[in-house]
């Protein structure tokens, strides 16, 4: 039996001459925590919008536990256990924190009138199922105090670790990250990249994420997969990835070194 979680295998995209993602060809582990990077331009959001799909692949396939998802719709392919997040939180402003979460979990039987006559207790059982769900969630990821303000009132930072909590809501398998560490301080970067470690250890996820910063992908990663001009050029663990040549020179070709290749932090 393979251990690959998330198998892909020639996708293509095109936007008008210019060809987004380019044979895309790997897999992810089952448990692992993946890094995907490259250069800006290189395809990685394009990647994740037809994983998850967002957008129509022209060729190619995807595998995900076992089963096809090549062409399936967004809800088909979180129904299977597979969720992303987004460079920009999409969180509903003018619902609070915890209804935000309430909203994420699937198989409600109260959102159905037939079964909220017909089953009313395994209604209110999920309902009370959901509720503690989403409390152990606030706790987790320190939101309880704000839990009933609107979300549109949250920082940017705390935006995050919302969306985060959402897709940790349904019964997740594996969280595409689109990356969840841009634009929040150092402080708050390190509590999300705990919250990954954690959510890998205790939840028994799968993690594949964009990243620029190149010191954190390298502390989380089990394996790092490097794009340059919508084809995958590299992979391997995070120290071969480092020294790896044509990875240097699909950086430096953009005017720089690898970045964060000598440590310390960098952001975009």
């Amino acid at each position: 039996m393979s251990s690959s979680l998330l198998q892909i295998e020639g996708l293509v995209k095109h936007f008008g001459g210019l060809r987004a993602v380019d044979e895309a060809t790997f897999d992810v582990e089952r448990g692992s925590i993946t890094g995907l990077i490259g250069p800006n331009g290189a395809g990685k959001t394009t990647l994740f919008d037809l994983i998850s799909g967002l957008m129509p692949r022209e060729q190619g396939t995807v595998f995900f536990d076992g089963r096809d998802m090549t062409g399936a719709a967004p809800h088909e392919v979180a129904g299977a256990g597979l969720i992303r997040t987004f460079q920009q939180p999409r969180i509903i402003t003018r619902m609070s924190v915890r209804e935000n979460l309430h909203l994420a979990a699937t198989d409600q039987p109260g959102e159905r009138l037939w079964s909220l006559l017909v089953k009313w207790r395994a209604s209110r059982e999920r309902e009370a199922d959901v509720a503690e769900r989403a409390d152990d969630l606030l706790d987790l990821f320190e939101l309880t105090r704000v839990a009933d303000d609107y979300a549109g009132t949250l920082s940017g930072g705390q935006r995050k670790l919302l969306e985060f909590a959402r897709a940790l809501m349904p019964d997740t398998t594996m969280l595409l990250l689109d990356e969840p560490l841009a634009g929040v301080n150092p402080t708050l970067a390190r509590r999300l990249e705990d919250l990954i470690h954690r959510a890998r250890q205790e939840r028994d996820l799968t993690v594949l994420l964009i990243e620029h910063d190149l010191p954190a992908v390298m502390r989380l990663s089990d394996r790092v997969i490097v794009m340059s001009e919508g084809r995958v050029i590299a992979t391997g663990d995070p120290e071969e990835v480092r020294r790896d040549e044509t990875v240097l020179d699909a950086y430096i070709g953009r005017g720089g070194a690898l970045p964060g290749a000598a440590g310390g932090n960098h952001r975009e």
